[in-house]
């Protein structure tokens, strides 16, 4: 299988910032790193996964899942940030739609549980993700200079 590696975002793109694991207890952290994507001149959409909760996951594992291949289908969003990992993205493995990510390379970031998610994706179509800082559980917090200006160079593949 060919590698796949997605097209470099510019400014004024949309980043996703998706929760498809563990459930998000201070939403203000995600707000904080949508105002970070903001001032990088990129445009932002969170999903309504990051706002409920399912004891504690963000959601039921088939909303999770629809919400995932939501994201790759929607042409506007140009990339994908996890918001946190945390138990819960290996149980949705297989209801994940494999031909839609193949066929809409975005790029896709996170760690940690999100690993799972990363490793079946290239494994199933050859897309190139990332091991990447995630909003939650970074950007929502106190990041280095470092890290954010290493992670904006990589999402704008200007490394």
């Amino acid at each position: 299988m060919d590698k796949i590696i997605a097209p470099k975002l510019r400014k004024g793109d949309t980043v996703g910032l998706l929760a498809v694991s563990g459930d998000i207890k201070d939403f203000s952290r995600i707000e904080k790193a949508k105002v970070l994507f903001e001032q990088q001149g990129y445009n932002v959409v969170v999903s309504d996964t990051a706002k409920t909760r399912k004891n504690y996951l963000c959601a039921e594992d088939e909303t999770r899942a629809q919400t995932l291949n939501e994201f790759f289908k929607n042409p506007d969003i140009k990339a994908i940030i996890a918001c946190r990992g945390g138990y819960g993205a290996i149980r949705i493995l297989d209801k994940i739609d494999y031909e839609t990510i193949k066929n809409n390379p975005k790029f896709f970031g996170g760690y940690s549980d999100i690993t799972a998610l990363q490793l079946m994706i290239y494994k199933k179509t050859g897309l190139v993700t990332y091991n990447a800082p995630m909003a939650y559980s970074d950007f929502g917090t106190e990041i280095n200079d470092y890290t954010k200006q290493s992670f904006f160079n990589a999402l704008k593949n200007d490394i």
